[in-house]
């Protein structure tokens, strides 16, 4: 991983973290920088499920051990959350983007005490998750999902010339940048007193991957309700380039996804 002289980051692919293990140990990290013998040890998934699991809490503060646990009960959860975190940590060593520090996981009975899933949560109502070759594949498919079409290889979506169907406003053309798709106000962690606030962590990477540019502009106004100080006072196009007709559709989208 490294930067380069453009300040593009690059992170070889080759060199995340193997998520086939049932469990490992960032030794590295601050849990484990102790003199003390023997060496600390991240508590077992067995006292912890025993403990907190029939109360439906997934994220679970353990303040003895100055730690955050989040337990997934997904019967086939997926990890590339925690590579997510790990790999924004390695290549932003100074914390330019404030993430949490991993400190490992435990796979148990088919579950896992991880960080939980990755995918946007708009694709989950589809078993298919992609990968999507372009811009204008991404675009089809969020269409037919929120036509309720089954988006699947070879198979014809209807509609897409529509012209009521808001497909003509999302831009198939653009870039594609890592995305975190989900930076609402829930998670981003601040403190501080007034005139002196800081971000101090972004959470929750389940749902980050590669997304059109756009992408990250609608998830952070479709997160906020219309009437919030967030959105009165325009703070999506303070944080990233506007795409408002984009949101325009994906807004319609999502309305169309609801139950």
């Amino acid at each position: 991983m490294a930067i380069s002289q453009e300040c593009t980051i690059r992170i070889d692919a080759s060199a995340l973290l193997d998520i086939t293990q049932a469990e490992i140990d960032f030794l590295n990290s601050s849990f484990f920088q102790s003199s003390d013998t023997p060496r600390p040890q991240l508590p077992s998934p067995s006292p912890i499920l025993e403990e907190y699991g029939d109360s439906g809490a997934n994220v679970i503060k353990i303040e003895t051990l100055g730690m955050v646990v989040k337990i997934n009960y997904e019967s086939h959860p997926n990890l590339e959350e925690v590579q997510t975190m790990w790999a924004i940590r390695k290549a932003f060593s100074n914390n330019e983007v404030p993430v949490p520090e991993v400190l490992g996981w435990r796979k148990y009975d088919d579950r896992s005490v991880n960080r939980g899933p990755l995918q946007d949560r708009f694709f989950r109502i589809d078993d298919e998750k992609g990968p999507l070759s372009t811009i204008k594949e991404f675009n089809d498919w969020l269409f037919a999902i929120a036509t309720r079409q089954d988006p699947q290889p070879g198979k014809e979506i209807q509609g897409l010339d529509h012209p009521d169907m808001y497909r003509d406003m999302l831009p198939d053309y653009g870039n594609i940048y890592f995305t975190h798709g989900d930076l609402t106000l829930g998670n981003i962690m601040v403190s501080g007193s007034s005139n002196s606030y800081a971000i101090t962590g972004i959470i929750d990477w389940e749902q980050a991957g590669w997304y059109p540019e756009y992408w990250e502009y609608c998830k952070l106004l479709l997160g906020v309700e219309l009437g919030h100080q967030w959105r009165i006072e325009d703070w999506g196009s303070k944080v990233t380039k506007p795409f408002e007709d984009a949101f325009s559709a994906v807004a319609e989208y999502s309305l169309w996804c609801c139950p």
